[in-house]
């Protein structure tokens, strides 16, 4: 029980690390919650700060997931396997989408949720990963159902193949998470 605490803090404390804005305060001098949209994500960074400056965040933003897994995968992954993954990941999504120390007001947790899917089992992730993708690049910008189909496809192949009812809820809160962020009054504008 101890090291799956560890995971989710582990991942919390990185997910905390609002990478956008770093981005934007090198860039402008400026937090991000005062440029474009003030989502502290990579759709908002790549729309007011460029491509190089999307790609940044997007590189920082799956380092935190993939650098806390790495280190507590070589301590737990014999033993928790895909786990450390998931309590890793759902840790650092939680951090992305509410800092503690940004009152709560965080990024919408869809790179942080593709790092995780893909870390905790790469082919399913991946064509998680892939469905996501193609609905965003139909017309009309669907970000939003993209970000969200991610984890129900994730949880729906997790569900298929007979995954443990650890892994299953914690596949189902990641999606509760896309859901959250996704869905209703936290949605900022279709470009974020």
């Amino acid at each position: 029980m101890v090291e799956r605490v560890v995971c989710c803090l582990a991942g919390y404390l990185c997910g905390s690390f609002l990478t956008a804005d770093a981005v934007a305060r090198r860039a402008r001098g400026r937090t991000v919650f005062e440029l474009g949209s003030g989502n502290p994500g990579m759709a908002n960074v790549g729309h007011v700060l460029g491509t190089r400056a999307a790609a940044v965040t997007l590189a920082g933003d799956l380092l935190k997931v993939l650098l806390p897994w790495a280190a507590l995968f070589a301590l737990w992954g014999g033993d928790l396997g895909q786990l450390v993954a998931l309590y890793v990941g759902l840790g650092a999504t939680l951090g992305h989408c509410f800092p503690a120390w940004h009152g709560f007001r965080g990024g919408e947790g869809v790179a942080t949720t593709g790092a995780t899917v893909f870390l905790a089992r790469p082919v399913m992730g991946t064509i998680a990963l892939v469905a996501g993708l193609a609905v965003v690049a139909l017309p009309g910008r669907k970000l939003h159902a993209g970000a969200i189909l991610i984890p129900a496809a994730f949880l729906v192949g997790q569900i298929l193949i007979g995954a443990p009812t650890e892994a299953l809820v914690l596949s189902a809160a990641l999606l509760a998470i896309a859901l959250v962020e996704h869905v209703g009054p936290r949605r900022l504008h279709p470009g974020d």
